[in-house]
């Protein structure tokens, strides 16, 4: 039995788009796989219940916490979905042989940077599959994984959409004016779920409109994914939440700004379940890689020039 590691050491929607690999590595290895995975200690949680992953190792702040353990587990392989200079050194500790994933790092740079585009048509989970077609693996087509602990279940009732209204940047997300001038439109019941930092937003925009319940810094991880597993929708901004959605198989509306899906991060699902509105139709350049800054306005990003009619009407095709 062939022995693997995966390293991918943030964030939440990076680490659940990687679950493909850990799926096929232990399904389609001939022989078999035992698969380990070493990502950081914040997000360790996300695979609890992966059923596909054996053993997990995290790191607080260095490799220097994990490095003897596991040079000492004896490898055959390793597969690298973060190229940087901390899964670099676990490679050079180990000495075994590694595939990493290629980050097309220059490519974006180039595109965001000088608005050429010389990135390949794929989404990232296709180039985290590369990495192991040396072990003639075939997708099998069946998408993201995600599996919520049976305790961290909450229960709704009735139909709803749930909206995420945060993520890690805030060329991402849209402010309370335009979330305020979006909501006033909807007449479903909507779940708003967020971190702790969106919850004063969130009891904010809930105080305005009787058919919003703000769940906004109440819920862990695990627990707003079971709000989304329920929901009729997701809507939300490219964060990690969107990926969770494709891999609970929601239909969701995403919205861009300063990102851009081009970038290859959009829903790794079947294109007739999600939707995606971007401002004035779509840039042809992303702002930045990460959303961390907006080059048309810093004070009012991208997401607040998404054009409200334009939304609702990506809204009423994916109800």
């Amino acid at each position: 039995m062939a022995k693997f590691l995966v390293i991918r050491f943030s964030s939440i929607g990076d680490i659940v788009l990687c679950t493909p690999v850990f799926r096929h590595l232990k399904k389609q290895v001939l022989g078999g796989a035992e698969v380990h995975f070493l990502t950081k200690k914040n997000f360790a949680f996300l695979l609890e219940d992966n059923p596909y992953i054996d053993k997990t190792y995290s790191i607080e702040h260095s490799t220097h916490e994990v490095r003897e353990d596991i040079k000492n587990e004896d490898y055959d392989f390793i597969i690298d979905l973060h190229n940087n200079v901390r899964s670099r050194m676990i490679k050079r500790k180990t000495k075994v042989l590694d595939f990493t994933i290629n980050k097309r790092n220059w490519e974006k740079w180039h595109w965001v940077n000088f608005g050429k585009n010389h990135l390949p048509d794929e989404h990232i989970v296709d180039r985290y599959m590369q990495c192991i077609s040396s072990f003639d693996i075939k997708n099998d087509g069946e998408g993201l994984d995600y599996f919520i602990p049976e305790n961290q279940r909450v229960k709704c009732e009735g139909k709803f959409i749930s909206w995420a209204i945060g993520a890690a940047h805030p060329g991402k997300v849209m402010g309370k004016e335009k979330l305020s001038a979006i909501l006033a439109l909807i007449d479903m019941p909507i779940k708003l779920i967020g971190g702790p930092e969106d919850e004063i937003l969130g009891k904010e925009i809930e105080s305005k409109f009787h058919h919003v319940e703000s769940l906004a810094g109440q819920l862990n991880i695990h627990e707003s994914a079971s709000v989304i597993e329920q929901s009729d929708l997701l809507i939300t901004p490219d964060t990690g939440m969107m990926h969770i959605a494709a891999a609970l198989q929601k239909k969701t509306l995403s919205y861009w700004g300063c990102t851009h899906p081009g970038l290859g991060m959009y829903p790794y699902m079947d294109s007739s379940k999600y939707r995606i509105v971007m401002p004035e139709g779509g840039r042809s350049k992303p702002c930045s890689k990460l959303g961390n800054r907006c080059k048309y306005d810093q004070k009012n990003p991208c997401p607040n020039q998404i054009d409200n009619r334009e939304f609702l009407n990506a809204l009423d095709d994916l109800i």
